[in-house]
Parts: structure tokens; sequence; C-alpha cells
């Protein structure tokens, strides 16, 4: 890594670290408009540089896989007029915002390994539903012992796509379930691993609350923080 790069590079990464002072200042206090990091960081989350050094930095792992959401209170700014206009006719959110009582929000769909390892991830809505997501998140190409989810995630449907896949089915049945299925209590047990990381991950403040009105924009530092976890050495 050359210094030029490196000085680019960590330019940018420093935009998502803990403690960001706001939404329109990098970390010495310029505004990021007028920083050199915030233009550079915006090109390569277009290009999709972040997700792939995200991926980069993945090791192959055969161990059981979490799936979960959490969600991601939008700020006002993040909202352009589009956008407000696009929810009021019903429209979809093209950049992965919904509303609700609360406000504007985002849902972060994630999968991750035992280990804490992030896998892939998805943007929604914050009103959509968990278990609509999860075929897209776990399909072909996925290496694994098993998936760990909550009662959201009991649908037949996704269980038959998690057989089909050879993956076992680590979903507790919910209530009105006539047949209750049984499960690995010990194996169910490593779902905590997912919630910690989603906490981790919120320490960033650029991910704990959204700025960005671009889907793009937010998908980089989500992908930029995954990798500050996981350059950091945390592990559940």
């Amino acid at each position: 890594m050359t210094v030029a790069f490196s000085k680019r590079f960590f330019g940018c990464f420093a935009r998502v670290r803990p403690g960001e002072i706001c939404q329109g200042s990098s970390a010495d206090g310029v505004r990021c408009s007028a920083h050199p990091s915030a233009g550079r960081y915006r090109r390569w989350a277009v290009a999709g540089r972040w997700e792939v050094l995200r991926q980069t930095l993945e090791e192959p792992e055969n161990c059981y896989l979490l799936i979960d959401s959490t969600i991601i209170k939008a700020h006002p700014h993040a909202v352009s007029s589009t956008a407000h206009r696009r929810l009021r006719i019903g429209e979809s959110a093209e950049e992965a915002l919904g509303r609700s009582r609360g406000g504007f929000s985002t849902k972060l769909h994630a999968l991750v390994t035992e280990h804490g390892k992030l896998v892939r991830y998805l943007l929604t809505g914050g009103e959509v539903n968990d278990v609509t997501q999860a075929k897209e998140l776990i399909s072909k190409g996925i290496d694994g012992m098993g998936v760990v989810g909550d009662r959201a995630y009991d649908s037949n449907d996704f269980v038959s796509h998690l057989e089909a896949l050879d993956l076992k089915a680590v979903i507790p049945s919910r209530s009105n379930r006539l047949v209750p299925r049984l499960i690995d209590a010990e194996v169910y047990r490593r779902r905590n691993v997912i919630e910690r990381w989603f906490g981790r991950l919120k320490q960033f403040r650029r991910i704990a609350t959204r700025y960005d009105k671009t889907q793009r924009s937010y998908r980089g530092f989500v992908a930029l923080a995954a990798c500050h976890v996981a350059l950091s050495g945390w592990r559940a």
C-alpha cells in the first residue's frame, strides 16, 4: 500500500469511526462538502468498492449462520422531497426508506457467522417484514452447517428453501403451529452473536442513524463499518 493510497483510504475510513461529529462535518470539523475524503468516499460507494473490500476480508468458514435485522432511524436530512412524495402515494421506496409512526427508518437485514463475520446484508424500508428478505440473503453459494433465526423466520416456504440448500433450520416455531418443530437449544443460544454484532456496528454514528439520502451511500458505510469491525479483531 503506497503512502498516497494509504492517506486516501484512511481519510475515508475516519468518516465512519465512532463519535464522528455530525452529518455535515468530518472528524476534524471541516464541512464534508469541502473535505476531499467526502467526494472520494462517495465515488467509491457508487462504484461498489467498499463492498468489494469487505468481501476481500472474508474468510471461508463452515459454521452456523445467524440471520436477523435491525431498525435504523433515518435523520430528517436523509429524506428528500422526492422520497416524501413517493411514500405518500404508496410507491416502493428505491432508497430503502420506510415510514411509520416514529418517522422514516431503514431496516438492515444481515447474515452473520457464529463468529461474528458479516456474510451478506440487504437494506429495505423499516416496515418490511424480516422473512420476506430471508431467501434473498440465503441463496445458492452460501456454505454453512445451518441457519439460526428467531420466530420471525418461521415460514414453511423459508424452511423448505433451507432444506433444499442442505442447511439445517434452527428456528423456533410460532405459537400457532399445530406441530412445533424441535430445535437444538444449544445451537440456538448462539443467536446472541448477531445481536451483539449489531450493537458493535451501531457504535458508529453513521450506522446508528442514517444521514445519507441514497441507499448506495449508506450501504458503503455499512460495508466500511463491517471492515472496521473485522480489522479490529472483534470476535464473538
